[in-house]
């Protein structure tokens, strides 16, 4: 396990499951959101994104924490691990909630509770169509270990038994 991408819908616990990784294994982490979010809430352009995701996956070993689904078959096609946080949409809606108003190491602002209103209701209207999208191009994935995780205890578990 050398090249990890973690996976899963907003709110399923990536970052949380891609830090611990890091610490436990000794492999960097890159937060997809950090190299496509501005801290005034704006995005880098496709290209400026495209660039700085090819830096890291040019590497030997990495932790990449986010969905994105535009460059999952990039990712797919240079990792040896696929961690999929396969949890409930409530799962996510809480969590979304907790972290609300709190410093993060995967997002250069701090979601206010409008930022998380708007969030919430994204999530609840493309839930389907996210989890759809991820099962079909994990599919096409070959010679990958993919670690499927559907709750918090399965995901703590996993993580402690690293």
């Amino acid at each position: 396990m050398k090249r990890v991408i973690v996976i899963g819908l907003c709110g399923s616990g990536k970052s949380y499951t891609s830090s611990i990784m890091s610490k436990k294994l000794n492999l960097p982490v890159y937060h997809l959101d950090m190299l496509f979010w501005k801290s005034d809430k704006t995005n880098v352009s496709n290209e400026e994104f495209d660039e700085k995701l090819d830096e890291v996956l040019k590497k030997d070993e990495w932790i990449i924490d986010g969905f994105y689904t535009r460059t999952l078959e990039r990712r797919l096609e240079r990792c040896d691990t696929v961690i999929v946080l396969d949890t409930p949409l409530e799962y996510s809606i809480e969590n979304i909630k907790k972290r609300t108003g709190t410093i993060r190491e995967d997002l250069p602002w701090v979601e206010d509770p409008k930022d998380g209103e708007e969030l919430i209701e994204w999530v609840k209207d493309t839930y389907i169509e996210h989890r759809e999208k991820m099962n079909s191009l994990l599919k096409n994935a070959k010679n990958i270990e993919v670690i499927r995780l559907k709750t918090k205890e399965e995901i703590d578990s996993y993580l402690n038994n690293l």
